[in-house]
Formats: structure tokens, sequence, C-alpha cells
């Protein structure tokens, strides 16, 4: 029984202290910066892999995470992307970032 309060017990402390951190992160960095946190997992994941388990490093693990980085690199680089992409190439690409309507219409499919 005391290993299943165990488990239970640093599931929930665990999990619990993860989040608010997470939540503290976000509140201190945004949104954006602190979904980059994902793109961290897969390359701690490997070396994890590699180091305790063993795992070979291949070239196209070291590619992988050259796109990882190329990834997390664009996500933080505080460029934002035009009103072309923002929209997929069409008008008034404002409607995808929540800003006011462009055309009247629009305001009742909402």
């Amino acid at each position: 029984m005391s290993s299943i309060l165990a488990l239970a017990t640093l599931g929930v402390v665990n999990t619990g202290v993860a989040y608010w951190l997470f939540y503290l992160l976000i509140d201190e960095a945004g949104a954006a910066t602190a979904s980059v946190i994902t793109y961290v997992m897969p390359v701690v994941a490997l070396f994890l892999g590699v180091a305790l388990l063993g795992e070979r490093l291949t070239i196209g693990a070291v590619a992988r995470l050259v796109l990882i980085a190329v990834g997390a690199w664009l996500a933080t680089s505080g460029r934002a992307p035009s009103a072309d992409a923002d929209s997929g190439g069409r008008q008034g690409g404002a409607q995808s970032r929540g800003d006011e309507p462009s055309q009247p219409h629009d305001a009742e499919v909402r």
C-alpha cells in the first residue's frame, strides 16, 4: 500500500509542480515562447536514450535535431508572418488574429 501512495504522491506533486512552473513561464515569457518547450522534449529524450539506454546516435537523429532547432528558432524569432501567410492567401487576413471583421457579413458568421 505504501508504494501505491508513494507513486500517487510523486505523480500528483510532480505534475502539479510541472504545471505550476509552466504557467509561470507562460506568465513571464508569453504563450508562444513557452510553447517552445515542446520542441525540447524530443531532444532530451534522444540524449537520455543515448546516455542511459545505450542507443546509437545516428545521422538521421542529428538531422532531426537540426530541424527541431530551426523550428524552435523560427517560433521564437519574433518575426510576424505576413498577412497573406496568416490568412491562407485570402483577403482580410485580420480575421485569423481575432481583429475586427473586415466586412460586415463576417461578423454574422462568428
